[in-house]
């Protein structure tokens, strides 16, 4: 663990290591989050570079029966909105 110094603007300066081991760069946008008596800060990510991270992921798992009647809501809500024609106008 290494300790930065708070300026007096409420700056800190990431240490290199720590800049590094994350690959951020200047301009980077942050998520700064208060938790637990802490702050945290969580790098954005161009969506990019998530490509690829569920991969291999275990996907069975069984829903709750509260999801299962609103999956199936959802899915004839989306057929029927796909099936149905606008009124015409003129």
């Amino acid at each position: 663990m290494q300790t930065v110094t708070v300026s007096p603007k409420y700056q800190v300066v990431i240490p290199k290591v720590v800049r590094e081991a994350l690959r951020l760069h200047p301009g980077q946008k942050m998520q700064v989050v208060e938790y637990g008596g802490r702050i945290e800060l969580i790098p954005e990510r161009d969506i990019k570079e998530l490509r690829g991270f569920l991969k291999g992921i275990n996907t069975e798992f069984e829903r709750e029966e509260d999801r299962l009647l609103t999956s199936s809501i959802l899915l004839v809500g989306l057929h029927t909105s796909r099936t149905s024609r606008m009124p015409n106008i003129s």
